[in-house]
């Protein structure tokens, strides 16, 4: 039987582990932490869930597939979470914030562009450029502004339209697959934490062999070793074996982020929905928030609301040297400013000093000139542009595909 070892137990490592156990492989998973799942966890609490990272996919066949066959029940987020997104533009938060006229011209661009096969983004092209080219000022100011600010934690003049959008305009080398039978974000029934549980079931059940914090050294790969870890873990780790990757890894740069949990009794929400993301330029301490308990209403005790707000990125990397004092009084700030008077209870804050990569167009230039990796060793992490976990799992099964038989 072949044999493969998986470094990193995160969505990626274990999602590596998966496929390929259904490669045949004999596989075995090696992780630093004391529990599978990396940044993503789910913490019970009497009022209500509290997500500590993502706290959803966007829906997939893929991810469909996978969760059936591990045992995970997807539930759908709430109508009210699917039809409400909110941006705040120009002092208030709007769910569409083009003017007829707006919309009118954004729409006739981008046909014009699809027409013309000139909608996908140049190498090297910022996010920004590519907006103004092919979106227009008004939504390329007003609605890629500010979505890509709560997404990316970055300011659209500095990400790369390569690794953002690049993806969308791929030719694909297969024929699609079925759609999801879900549309729009899904989750776990309890949780993300319960992706991982049963993952972790699934894994043992079929053979993997789990080590569990554990540091491993590479000075050999004597068997296919998938990494799937983040980059400066990934340079560590290839610093014997392919000095010139680790070095090139070594640069990427990692973007801190914070997170904030908490909950009221209060039901009002005048933005009620799927969250709000904030323009650039609104002056929010905070780049966007998520309302956990309109998303998944199930999982919160009746008459309880759930907040998540996030902070730091590119543009306030200081949030994740703050003291909790200090980010909670910027929260209020802007609490208040989307009309909610009432404190939060039961705070939780999370810091990832290295949450996720800079997207940037330095990120691009040094993914194109990556050395060749010695034989056997494969890369696979989220600094190799995709982000999204739905995304994510789409680049693993193509990775785990690529490996000879």
């Amino acid at each position: 039987m072949k044999k493969a070892q998986v470094i990193g137990g995160g969505f990626t490592g274990t999602l590596a582990a998966y496929f390929l156990v259904k490669r045949g492989y004999q596989v075995r998973l090696i992780d630093n932490q004391p529990q599978l799942g990396g940044l993503i966890r789910t913490l019970p609490h009497p009022f209500g869930d509290i997500e500590t990272a993502a706290n959803g996919f966007m829906s997939n066949r893929l991810i469909e597939n996978v969760a059936a066959e591990i045992g995970a029940e997807l539930v759908p987020a709430s109508s009210l979470a699917k039809k409400n997104r909110w941006l705040w533009v120009e002092g208030h938060a709007q769910r569409w914030p083009l003017t007829v006229f707006e919309t009118l011209g954004f729409g006739l661009r981008v046909l014009w562009r699809l027409l013309t096969q000139s909608m996908a983004p140049r190498k090297l092209e910022s996010l920004e450029h590519w907006g103004l080219r092919t979106l227009g000022g008004p939504a390329t100011r007003k609605i890629l502004s500010t979505a890509m600010l709560g997404i990316y934690a970055s300011p659209i003049s500095e990400l790369s339209a390569n690794l953002v959008v690049g993806r969308f305009f791929k030719k694909a080398s297969k024929p699609k697959k079925p759609r999801a039978r879900l549309k729009g974000t899904v989750a776990p029934k309890r949780g993300m934490g319960e992706w991982f549980e049963k993952m972790h079931a699934y894994l043992l059940g079929h053979g993997v062999q789990i080590l569990q914090e554990q540091a491993p050294v590479l000075h050999s790969a004597p068997e296919t070793t998938v990494i799937c870890t983040s980059a400066p873990e990934a340079s560590r780790l290839l610093q014997t074996l392919a000095p010139e990757v680790s070095k090139r890894l070594a640069e990427i740069e990692l973007l801190p982020i914070v997170t904030v949990n908490g909950f009221r009794k209060t039901p009002f929400n005048p933005h009620a929905g799927f969250g709000c993301l904030f323009h650039p330029k609104a002056g929010f301490h905070s780049l966007g928030v998520l309302w956990c308990s309109d998303i998944f209403p199930h999982r919160f005790q009746t008459g309880m609301s759930s907040e998540n707000w996030i902070l730091g990125g590119k543009i306030h990397p200081q949030v994740a040297t703050q003291s909790d004092d200090e980010i909670l009084d910027q929260l209020e700030i802007d609490r208040g400013r989307v009309s909610l008077t009432e404190k939060l209870q039961e705070v939780r804050i999370t810091r990832w000093p290295q949450a996720f990569p800079f997207y940037d167009l330095r990120l691009e230039r040094l993914l194109e000139k990556l050395p060749a990796l010695p034989p056997g060793i494969v890369l696979c992490g989220n600094y190799l542009g995709s982000l999204g976990l739905s995304q994510i799992a789409l680049r693993v099964e193509r990775t785990i595909e690529e490996l000879p038989t």
